[in-house]
This record gives structure tokens, C-alpha cells and sequence, in this order.
């Protein structure tokens, strides 16, 4: 009340000469004399006011002029690609996933892949565009994706993706194409579900490795390594590991088709949480194209239990093999004698942060040093 009392005053202070002065301006009655001085009408006229307008005939001072910028210097240019950023551009489902990548060994341009819910895509370029090649078969989700190494019109497609998240989508089994993807045909193994890797003979296109992780969320007979011999029109199972266990990966040595290594892993998903790992897992060796495998056992491998296997063979080197284990061991083991005797050369838990989606692993063709 205080604070409103002393504003409303100072208001009426700040106003009370103009008030005046306007009254006795306004009121012929309150001059002293109807024969005031004009000096003393001048200084009581409104045209007196600080307020009053100029005269119209009045003219502004000009602006100052502005100061013209000196031009900028040409920046120099820096590495053609300095300023390129990655951005994600969707999709931002589950489909996005991308959970194989296959490339052609005859043309540098030609690629496929397979999303973990969005089908399979083709590129003819590069990779600077792509179109989809799978929309009209039943299932969308894909495991693996393989070109022929000596026809890229044949492409073989493993549904079901093989990263076991909780929210994995299920396949029916594997598809062919003939036509560079514009037919397939179903092949079979629908019961298998999830489906890690396949492999084609460069030898003998008929003969085709297939690595099935199987059910990820019960048990189930139909997973393990099965091979065809004619094509995909006969399957046979030649490696089981148990109604848990189902295969992680399969390499086959590109100098010696013949030669196989395969890696069991016995693995339970539920809703919120998983199990890895079993007594049965480890790396297998085939040197009949799959037929029959010894279970490779010490030699500098981590002992059991072990978890998700993934194996790659160096493509210029064929001695040299390397497993990428989900162990307490370590994480990386190498061989230097096709799998007779192993060192293990990095237990960087960064290198396979984790186990059970990240176990992927490939070698450079030209130096097999060089691992992906």
C-alpha cells in the first residue's frame, strides 16, 4: 500500500507544471489581463512546447554514409571429402539392421545385403544406390546373404537373423536365386529358423555349407551344419551339437574347398535376459567338405564352457585361421598351422564388446594380418 501511495505521487509531481500550463493556456479566464504583453502570451502558447512538431518545410540531417566491407579473402581448399559427416537417414525400426554383406569376387560394384527385418537389397553401383529384391517372398528377416564366386547371378539367402536380440524376427529356411535376385525359390531347412552363414564350393556351385543357429528360444533338433550336394534340392545334417546348441559360423578355406571350420554355440534367449554357453560349444574341422568334423580340443584353445564363435580363414594364407570366442580366456585366438595349435592374441574385451551379437570377424584377401 506504501509502494502504491508513494508511485501515484511521484506521478503526480512529474505531471504538474504541463497541467498548469495546458489549463491556463485552455482558459481565456485565468489571464491576469486581457491586455497581457504578446512576450507573455508567447511563453504561455503551446507552440513554445519542447513537444511541438517541426515545420513541415523542415529538412533531416543526412545520414552518415556506411563504410563499404572489404571483400573476404577466398578460402583455400582443404582434402575433397574434409567436410563429410555420416548421418543416419533411417529406417529407425528394426529392419535397419544390417546383418550380412555379401560382394561379388568378378565385379567390384555388385553388392547384396540382408537387414535384420527389411529383406534383402542389390546394388549395381557401388553402393551409391540400392533396390530391394525380396519384397515378395513370406519372410523378411535375413541371416546371411552369399554370392556365388563364380556365377553372381546365383545368390544364396539365409532368413532369420543370427544376432540373437530379444527382439530377433524368425525365417523359413534358405532361398536361391538364378537371375541375380528377380526369382526365388525357397530350397528348404524351414525348421532351422535362424541362419548364420553359407558358403559355396568355388569348385562345385552345387556344393553349399550351411550354418544353423536354430530356435533361439527353445530347444529343437533342426540346427547344426547341414549340406547339399546338389543344389539345395537335399539337405543333410553332418554336425550337431544338441537340441541347444546350434552353429555360430562356418569358413571354408578358398584354396582348399575341402577344408572347414565350423563353431558351436549353445545359447537360450528369453523375453529379459539370455544363456550362453555350454559344455558341447567349441571349433570344428572338417577336411571333407563337410561330411564329417573333429572337435578341436587345448592346443592354446580356452577350455569349456565357451559362448558364440565366429571364424574367418585368411583368403592369401589358408594356415592362418582365426576364432573369435566368447570366453573368459580371452577373445582372439589364432592358428598358424590350419587349427593345430592356437595362441590367443588379444583378450581386449573392445574387440568383441558384445558376445552374442558382435561376433563377427573377416580377414583382408591381401595381408592376413590385417583383421576386420
Amino acid at each position: 500500500m506504501k509502494y502504491f501511495v508513494f508511485v501515484l505521487l511521484s506521478v503526480i509531481a512529474a505531471t504538474a507544471s504541463p497541467l498548469r500550463t495546458v489549463a491556463q493556456t485552455a482558459t481565456p479566464s485565468a489571464s491576469p489581463s486581457p491586455a497581457a504583453s504578446p512576450s507573455a502570451a508567447a511563453s504561455r502558447s503551446p507552440v513554445a512546447s519542447p513537444a511541438s512538431p517541426k515545420p513541415p518545410n523542415s529538412e533531416a540531417a543526412p545520414a552518415p554514409a556506411k563504410p563499404t566491407p572489404a571483400a573476404s579473402p577466398t578460402p583455400t581448399p582443404g582434402p575433397p571429402f574434409a567436410n563429410m559427416q555420416w548421418r543416419e537417414i533411417g529406417p529407425a525400426a528394426g529392419g535397419g539392421r544390417v546383418a550380412a554383406v555379401a560382394g561379388s569376387a568378378t565385379n567390384p560394384k555388385l553388392y547384396y545385403v540382408g537387414s535384420a527385418g527389411g529383406g534383402v537389397w542389390k546394388s549395381e553401383n557401388s553402393g551409391q544406390t540400392w533396390d530391394p529384391v525380396f519384397d515378395k517372398q513370406p519372410v523378411a528377416a535375413i541371416g546371411a546373404v552369399t554370392i556365388d564366386p563364380t556365377d553372381d547371378k546365383t545368390v544364396w539367402v539365409g532368413t532369420g537373423e543370427s544376432n540373437p536380440r530379444n527382439d530377433v524376427s524368425y525365417g523359413d529356411g534358405v532361398y536361391k536365386t538364378t537371375n541375380g535376385g528377380d526369382d526365388w525359390t525357397n530350397t528348404g531347412l524351414r525348421g532351422t529358423k535362424y541362419i548364420a552363414r553359407i558358403v559355396v564350393d568355388p569348385r562345385n556351385h552345387n556344393h553349399v555349407v550351411v550354418a544353423a543357429l536354430g530356435d533361439a528360444f527353445s530347444d529343437s533338433t533342426e540346427r547344426g551344419i547341414y549340406v547339399t550336394d546338389d543344389g539345395g534340392t537335399t539337405w543333410r545334417r553332418t554336425l550337431y551339437g544338441g537340441p541347444k546348441s546350434g552353429a555360430s559360423d562356418v569358413a571354408m578355406d578358398p584354396q582348399n574347398p575341402s577344408v572347414l571350420y565350423a563353431g558351436i554355440w549353445e545359447f537360450r534367449r528369453q523375453p529379459w535376459t539370455f544363456q550362453s554357453g555350454g559344455d558341447d560349444d567349441g571349433v570344428y574341422k572338417s577336411t571333407d567338405g563337410g561330411s564329417s568334423w573333429t572337435k578341436l580340443v587345448g592346443n592354446g584353445l580356452p577350455a569349456n564352457p565357451v559362448g558364440r564363435i565366429g571364424l574367418a580363414i585368411a583368403p592369401s594364407n589358408p594356415n592362418r585361421v582365426y576364432a573369435l570366442i566368447e570366453s573368459s580366456k580371452g577373445i582372439l585366438w589364432r592358428s598358424d598351422d590350419g587349427g593345430a595349435n592356437w595362441t590367443m592374441v588379444s583378450n581386449d574385451t573392445l574387440v568383441d564388446q558384445r558376445p552374442f551379437y558382435f561376433t563377427h570377424i573377416a580377414v583382408d584377401p591381401k595381408n592376413p594380418d590385417h583383421v576386420y
